[in-house]
């Protein structure tokens, strides 16, 4: 700038530029582009011909607008300038990136800043976590959901993303803020889309679209592939996984983990939703009151159905087996599936197994109960899981049986036991045999097998029935002879002949 006001000032007195340059110790041009007007530090730029430059540039910029790619199948540099050298054109990588770069800054998305106003949006999303229960490490999915105006979050790890659990989490959510957001914003999720239509039409799953209509949901759904359309519940899942799983939470059940992760959600409140501005709890009290109200009941969160028993009495939901009563073996059964508990259902009466992960069983030993009490050889092979499900005192007598008498005998007695909460029910025959044991009667630990005691029990329904002993006389009309048979082998011969 000295130098520029210089100029001027000597311009001004009538000096030439040659002068004016010889005093300054500048070049003359320097001299008339500031003159002219020029500013100080900006250097005129020249044109100059490249025609081996526009050439690739021309064909390169050709192949990125025609060629299908994909996101993960995309042009780099040094591929697209392989490309143009087997074409005869004599590219560098380093040109070819300056290309790729300035091709990709005019067709990247502008983002628009947003506002959100109090109660009107709320963005949902699941995300896959890492989670130690009881010592063993297990693959989780993380539920989110997240107010865009207080930045308020309620997070629950389930062991599947399915739509059970898509749904249960919605309830709890819902319970947790107390109301219900104007707008919610997923992704393209099975749970929740059937079919993506065209622009922001979408087909909803049958059993979302019942459950949106009981709350009176208003879903949005973000384009397909395109994260930045809910980036505030991507950035916050991001978040939780490194502020509040990391390093892998430990708990011996999963509540356990669920309840941790709320408490700390909670104290997080405390921050600024932005710098130096208010808390996100201040925030909240403002969103809390403008939230819908919720329904008088939650909504049902489960999903039904249509399974058949099989011959092993067992049914089949989502690739895991849970066992009924035997009665039902090979009859169409009803199951409600839930996001920990499956309840089967026939004729009024019902079962509930907890949720198990799929190609593995849940089997309730007293629902084979008759089958049991005709099947000794049975319950030799299921009586420890057997006595445990039925739990105190049966595992005792169970256990005390095999120490005596051993597995196979063991079982044969305690068919007995069966027989009897078959009959008597498991309450009255858990009284007698803790009174059994209390008193040390071990009476029912060594009884004889039926057939070890000599004597033929006969059922209550035959008793009365009287059987005639044979006689053999009676036969002799059947074997049509006129006289005894011989006694020795001989005369039998002769008699013949």
């Amino acid at each position: 700038m000295p130098t520029v006001h210089a100029i001027a000032v000597l311009h001004a007195r009538g000096m030439s530029i040659r002068k004016i340059s010889k005093k300054l110790m500048c070049s003359r041009n320097t001299v008339r582009r500031y003159l002219r007007g020029a500013e100080p530090g900006v250097r005129a730029k020249r044109s100059y011909e490249r025609p081996a430059r526009e050439a690739i540039e021309a064909r390169a910029l050709e192949l990125l607008e025609t060629s299908r790619t994909t996101a993960k199948q995309r042009w780099t540099a040094p591929r697209l300038a392989e490309v143009l050298r087997e074409e005869g054109l004599d590219a560098s990588e380093r040109t070819v990136q300056r290309i790729l770069k300035e091709w990709r800054r005019q067709h990247a998305e502008v983002a628009i800043p947003l506002q959100y106003a109090p109660g009107d949006l709320a963005q949902v999303d699941f995300f896959q976590v890492e989670i130690i229960v009881a010592g063993e490490r297990l693959r989780a999915f993380l539920f989110l959901m997240r107010l865009m105006h207080s930045g308020c979050d309620f997070a629950w790890l389930y062991r599947w993303q399915d739509t059970a659990c898509f749904l249960d989490g919605h309830v709890r959510a819902f319970a947790r803020f107390g109301g219900l957001p104007g707008r919610v914003l997923y992704d393209n999720l099975r749970p929740a889309v059937r079919k993506v239509l065209i622009g922001s039409e979408r087909e909803l799953a049958t059993r979302f679209a019942k459950f949106a209509t009981y709350y009176g949901l208003d879903p949005r759904f973000a384009r397909p592939r395109r994260g930045s359309d809910k980036g505030g519940v991507e950035a916050r899942g991001k978040g939780i996984r490194l502020q509040h799983l990391t390093p892998l939470p430990e708990g011996d059940t999963l509540d356990e983990l669920n309840h941790a992760l709320l408490r700390r959600l909670e104290r997080g409140l405390e921050r600024a939703r932005v710098r130096g501005g208010p808390t996100c709890r201040s925030l909240w009290e403002v969103e809390a009151a403008s939230l819908r109200p919720l329904p008088e009941w939650p909504g049902d969160a489960s999903v039904l159905i249509d399974a058949v028993a099989d011959r092993q009495a067992k049914v089949r939901v989502k690739s895991a087996r849970y066992s009924v009563p035997c009665g039902w073996h090979r009859l169409p059964v009803q199951a409600r599936l839930y996001a920990d508990r499956v309840v089967l259902s026939r004729d009024g009466e019902t079962v509930e197994h907890p949720r198990v992960a799929g190609n593995q069983s849940s089997i309730w030993y007293p629902h084979y109960l008759p089958e049991l009490c005709r099947k000794p050889h049975a319950i030799e092979q299921v009586g420890t899981s057997l006595s445990q499900q039925l739990g105190s005192p049966f595992d005792t007598l169970w256990a005390r049986l095999c120490a005596i008498h051993g597995r196979r005998a063991a079982a044969r007695r305690f068919k007995s036991v069966l027989v009897a909460i078959r009959d008597d029910g498991v309450e009255v025959v858990a009284g007698r045999v803790r009174k059994a044991i209390e008193e040390g009667n071990d009476a029912v630990l060594s009884a004889p097998r039926d057939e070890e005691s000599g004597e033929n029990r006969v059922p209550a329904r035959l008793a009365t029935i009287d059987v005639e002993g044979p006689e053999l006389s009676r036969f002799d009309n059947v074997l049509q002879v006129d006289e005894p048979p011989c006694s020795s082998s001989g005369e039998r011969a002769g008699g013949g002949q």
